[in-house]
């Protein structure tokens, strides 16, 4: 309130009260009034700002810092999730799968083919077999075009080499020690020996750690895998509905041979999760 209106206030109370004996101050009581309205708005402006500056100051602090957050109820931005933990996750949910699988018996078959039409020559029929993890028993069984097959078998731990040869004539060799896995080596000319066909060495090597693992869909895994001898292992896994690995297409490929074409394919398919697995012990020649 300024001295003008100050003076027109003082001269307008006089006017209207001409004859009348006052006891207060009324002027100087309004300006009172002014002033300490002046300073009640003037002291919660400041602390508006005070309380506004602290607000914001918790929230940076809460946040970590000033970087807007997500939208609640609104999902992440595609793209958002940085590579490397996208193919971290896939690892880690692969490795869930295959560890689900491998913790009860199963049934397997595996063919072999020298390029994706499937065809390899006529040296070799396929590959059949079943595995028991929990009592370190199965078999696996390749046979030959020409009536002839190879076999290994795991008794509890107790390893047996089997030969059958087109006219029937069979030998078993038990070797000594006790094992918890075979170490199948398929017998497919050139390559024989160097790669194992077993399936817990396949299964094995999709946890191994250096393996590169992306998701490519809800049910598939894509691996990319180095084994020793400088062999690489490139392929799929497809899961199935009970979340156990029910299909592994790959290719191998040697790159350590003089071969001009150091590559095949193998296809792995598992079934009959949890059907027990009853192995023969053989007659052996030792």
């Amino acid at each position: 309130m300024t001295n003008s209106l100050e003076e027109l206030l003082t001269a307008g109370m006089r006017d209207e009260v001409a004859g009348i004996t006052i006891t207060t101050d009324i002027v100087g009581e309004t300006l009172r009034v002014q002033r300490r309205h002046t300073m009640i708005v003037r002291i919660g402006y400041a602390v508006g700002v005070v309380g506004l500056a602290g607000a914001l100051t918790a929230g940076v602090l809460a946040t970590g810092g000033t970087k807007p957050g997500p939208t609640p109820g609104r999902p992440p931005v595609a793209g958002a999730q940085s590579a490397a933990g996208t193919e971290s996750s896939a690892d880690v949910r692969l490795a869930a799968v295959v560890t689900a699988s491998q913790s009860t018996s199963y049934k397997v078959k595996t063919t072999f083919a020298k390029d994706e039409s499937g065809k390899f020559g006529p040296m070799l029929a396929g590959l059949e077999g079943a595995i028991d993890p929990a009592s370190n028993t199965g078999y696996l069984r390749q046979t030959f075009a020409g009536g002839g097959w190879y076999e290994q078998r795991l008794i509890h731990g107790a390893w047996y080499d089997g030969n059958g040869t087109a006219d029937g004539k069979v030998t078993w060799i038990h070797n000594p020690g006790n094992y918890k896995s075979l170490a199948f080596t398929p017998k497919i000319g050139v390559f024989s020996g160097d790669v194992s066909a077993d399936p817990q060495a396949q299964l094995d090597a999709l946890k191994q750690r250096g393996a590169k693992i992306s998701q490519t869909d809800a049910n598939t895994y894509h691996f990319e895998v180095t084994l020793p001898a400088n062999i690489t292992k490139v392929g799929d896994v497809t899961v199935g509905a009970d979340q156990r690995v029910s299909k592994v297409v790959y290719k191998v490929t040697e790159h350590s041979t003089k071969l001009k074409d150091p590559s095949y394919f193998e296809t792995m398919q598992f079934s009959d999760y949890g059907a027990p697995v009853t192995v023969d012990r053989p007659v052996t020649s030792n």
